[in-house]
């Protein structure tokens, strides 16, 4: 009894909290379609820039905290390592 008026009491908050969302997207769909939108060239390559550099330093990391635990790997392998395991969370079925 006390089961099923929880899940009662969560579908029909779950139901509420999609009826507002719903309701402000329906609202706010309108004014964007009339947005004019301006793109920096300049913005976007520095952000690629920048994580690239990123990319390096997580692959810097790694071999550091390999070398912690006593494993000697050369920056190149441990970036593959590194890469592979970020990209085994993407992956439906993680078939890395």
């Amino acid at each position: 009894m006390m089961r099923n008026l929880k899940r009662i009491i969560g579908v029909s908050v779950a139901a509420i909290i999609l009826y507002f969302m719903a309701r402000n997207l329906r609202h706010s769909l309108k004014g964007i379609g009339a947005y004019q939108f301006d793109v920096s060239y300049l913005r976007v390559v520095v952000s690629f820039a920048l994580l690239g550099v990123l990319f390096v330093i997580y692959g810097i990391v790694w071999k550091y905290i390999l070398r912690g635990f006593g494993y000697t790997l050369s920056f190149g392998d441990s970036m593959r390592i590194w890469f592979l395991s970020q990209a085994g969370r993407y992956i439906p079925g993680k078939v890395w």
